[in-house]
């Protein structure tokens, strides 16, 4: 079995303040650390000005209740968070 190798970048952050490590342990186990709007953020937006050619729609089913959301897609390739909804 091969021995594990360190990374120079992920030793260069992890030895910083308690901050950084908890960031780039975040970063490395997948976990996002961008702000995302609140849902009555996002269902008070105005759309009008928005060009989006493309929608995709995802559905997943938890305790009992269907979860949708919506994202646009802009003629940019920007994935924009039109709604969610749930029953």
């Amino acid at each position: 079995m091969p021995s594990a190798r360190s990374l120079a970048t992920y030793e260069h952050f992890a030895e910083r303040d308690p901050l950084t490590r908890a960031v780039m342990d975040r970063m490395l186990a997948g976990v996002s650390t961008r702000r995302f709007p609140s849902v009555g953020e996002l269902m008070s937006r105005q759309l009008e000005d928005v060009r989006l050619p493309a929608m995709m729609i995802d559905g997943l089913e938890s305790a009992g209740r269907c979860y949708v959301v919506c994202l646009g897609i802009t003629t940019e390739g920007v994935k924009i968070p039109v709604g969610p909804r749930s029953r």
